[in-house]
């Protein structure tokens, strides 16, 4: 985000936001929407964290419509202290009232993509990429050229001068800017320049956004300049730098809303080809089973006229039983007797007929599934919101795109939204409280070298041990607590003793027909553990 725009919208809502509650921040890659409320008034920070970002603006309506999941709990709920400083950096921080070690929230909008912290007085509390957690506070500085917000004339003239050179540009004056002050001779009117960022800091002046690069790079252009007309992408005039960052926000959103939805269309496009597949297999084993009566009348003609076949034959006709006056030409094994291919007839026919019955029903529920699928894939109209949530709930159903589930899943399990206890040695439990969590914990949250558990033979929850760090084998104490966690979450709680079954997570299926929480497993061990849980 342009350096000098970001600085003036800071200022600019520094007021809205101080002494708000941070209410919940929702996160749906690449939008990260932070909300605000002040007094009786619902407000959202938006940060569109990488392509087409980064970009930062200031909104009364929620982009993502509530969807997203909700990250970075510590500090729901808590109060932006005072203001946000205007940035002579790209960080911008929101000082919060401090509870426990959280003091901050820090937008980081580097490069082309962007970090959100939670900040403490000495090291990053928490943070989106959870690599940072736990690392020293980054010694932000000042630029070594000062900002076009803050620098002189001379600084500005000799920056200018250097231009070319190994010199860094100066933060916030890009090229379209400053080719709307640029002469035929090429000479920079410093003066003009400068008067006109003056306007912008005291809000006196209308203006324009343009850019020839990523459109989250657009930069604040006077009304008056002609260079605007050449510009790849334009918009204005504008009154306020709200309005301006929150006209090209929108145009962003949208940009990343349409990411987000074929992120998800993919996975549903994927998964209906694999349908159709399906599908054309299917009518082809269910046009061969249709054929069990030709099958049952060769038996018939064969058990019929069995004395007239000869011995060892691989071919013979005989009269048709099912057209008077025909023959029916039939192809013998030579090397085994009639009666015996007589009877493989009527079984392979009996069969057929059996499968039919299957085949069709398939056919009829794998042909329902892709007008489904279909269906999900037609948006007709549809807000961003339904459309999202209908393409979600095919991924939920259909069990598509592990990746995207479990990423979203993982960070309710970090803030303990499913029954965790950590154990030692970096291991952790997750259990299952209903047959859904069973298989979310199950199939969404876990690893397929994850172990997996539950109480052998009678009803119980699945549970599933997980390393907090790399995986590996687990240490047999905490094998036998998590098989402890198994049995006192089951039927046979009661007992001294509780068998536990235990195999890898990539053992445990799903079957046909198999309800929530209901699975099959294989390589599995069993263990011995009283029913108990690990002392706190």
């Amino acid at each position: 985000m342009n350096h000098l725009l970001l600085y003036l919208l800071i200022r600019n809502i520094a007021a809205a936001v101080a002494d708000s509650q941070v209410r919940c921040l929702r996160l749906l890659p690449p939008v990260l929407t932070i909300e605000l409320g002040h007094r009786s008034q619902t407000s959202y920070l938006v940060v569109i964290l990488s392509t087409p970002g980064p970009f930062l603006f200031f909104d009364t309506v929620d982009p993502l419509g509530g969807m997203g999941t909700p990250v970075l709990k510590r500090i729901h709920g808590q109060r932006v202290e005072r203001a946000p400083e205007s940035p002579l950096d790209r960080v911008i921080a929101l000082p919060l009232a401090r509870e426990e070690e959280a003091t901050a929230l820090a937008l980081y909008l580097y490069g082309s993509s962007a970090k959100v912290r939670i900040l403490g007085r000495e090291h990053i509390v928490e943070s989106l990429d959870p690599r940072d957690a736990g690392l020293p506070v980054p010694d932000v500085r000042a630029p070594q050229v000062p900002p076009f917000v803050a620098i002189s004339v001379a600084e500005l003239c000799r920056a200018l001068d250097q231009e070319g050179e190994a010199s860094r540009p100066v933060p916030g004056l890009d090229r379209q800017l400053a080719a709307c002050f640029t002469a035929e001779d090429g000479v920079v009117d410093v003066d003009a320049l400068l008067v006109f960022r003056d306007a912008l800091l005291d809000g006196r002046t209308e203006f324009y956004l343009g850019t020839d690069a990523r459109i989250g790079r657009a930069t604040p252009i006077p009304s008056s300049c002609q260079h605007i007309q050449h510009l790849a992408h334009r918009w204005g005039p504008f009154g306020t730098v709200q309005e301006a960052c929150a006209a090209v926000g929108r145009i962003l959103i949208g940009t990343a809303q349409q990411t987000i939805l074929e992120r998800y269309r993919a996975l549903v496009r994927k998964h209906l080809d694999n349908r159709k597949r399906l599908l054309h297999k299917l009518e082809a084993e269910l046009s061969r089973a249709q054929t069990h009566t030709m099958g049952r009348n060769e038996a018939d003609v064969l058990a019929a006229f069995q004395s007239q076949v000869p011995a060892g034959a691989s071919e013979v006709e005989l009269p048709d039983l099912y057209s008077a006056g025909n023959v029916r030409k039939i192809k013998l094994d030579p090397s085994l007797p009639v009666s015996e291919q007589i009877q493989r007839r009527y079984k392979r026919a009996a069969k057929l007929e059996r499968s039919r019955d299957i085949l069709a029903r398939r056919v009829r529920e794998t042909a329902k599934e892709i007008s489904g699928l279909v269906e999900d894939l037609v948006e007709r109209n549809a807000t961003f919101a339904q459309a999202l949530g209908r393409l979600q709930a095919a991924v939920q159903e259909h069990h598509l795109g592990k990746q995207i589930c479990r990423n979203v899943l993982r960070e309710a399990a970090t803030t303990k939204q499913y029954r965790r206890f950590d154990l030692n040695q970096g291991w952790f439990v997750l259990v299952g409280r209903n047959d859904k969590e069973n298989d979310e914990i199950t199939f969404r949250l876990s690893g397929p070298e994850d172990i997996w558990l539950h109480a052998q033979n009678v009803a119980g929850s699945h549970v599933v041990l997980r390393p907090s760090g790399s995986a590996g084998n687990p240490p047999r104490s905490v094998l036998e607590a998590a098989a402890e966690i198994a049995a006192f979450y089951s039927k046979a709680h009661h007992s001294n003793l509780v068998p536990v079954i235990y195999t890898r997570r990539k053992y445990v299926r799903k079957f046909r027909g198999a309800k929530p929480g209901q699975v099959r497993c294989e390589r599995e061990k069993t263990i011995f553990a009283e029913p108990k849980l690990p002392a706190t």
